[in-house]
């Protein structure tokens, strides 16, 4: 423990955390931002991209909080949680971001155009959210829902 300008205890591994949050974020920013300005995205999803970032770094903060004030219990219930909901949001990312830069890039027109509105929400809204939360569960239950060491 290190001492902070007000007299309290503050872990080392805050400055790793910040660091990893700040690489992952800017990391994240960079490639949205060159999206965009390849023309790879319109602004309106620049800017959901970059809300995205902001509500990641809240979240992985607050985890990280939860650490150091909860119980057991109730923290491995919480890394439950988190590991189905991370899997759930990586699904609609991939899917969102990634199938759409990928169809994009190879020239085929948006998923909703390809599949339909109905079927192309319903894929992205139930059926990934759904595969990618038993996904993370599944990584979850292999790592005995740990959270990943920064």
């Amino acid at each position: 423990m290190e001492k902070d300008g007000c007299g309290r205890g503050k872990p080392v591994r805050w400055r790793r955390f910040w660091i990893g949050v700040a690489g992952a974020s800017t990391t994240v920013g960079v490639v949205i931002c060159a999206l965009y300005l390849l023309n790879y995205i319109d602004l309106y999803e620049l800017f959901g991209g970059i809300i995205a970032i902001f509500f990641a770094s809240f979240f992985c903060y607050m985890f990280a909080r939860a650490k150091e004030v909860l119980s057991e219990k109730i923290q491995l219930t919480l890394n439950k949680i988190a590991y189905i909901i991370g899997g759930a949001s990586f699904g609609i990312f991939v899917i969102l971001f990634g199938v759409g830069t990928i169809l994009k890039v190879l020239g085929f027109p948006p998923l909703i155009n390809l599949l339909g509105s109905w079927p192309a929400i319903i894929l992205t809204l139930i059926i990934v959210p759904i595969v990618g939360g038993l996904l993370g569960y599944w990584v979850g239950k292999r790592r005995g829902f740990q959270p990943p060491r920064l």
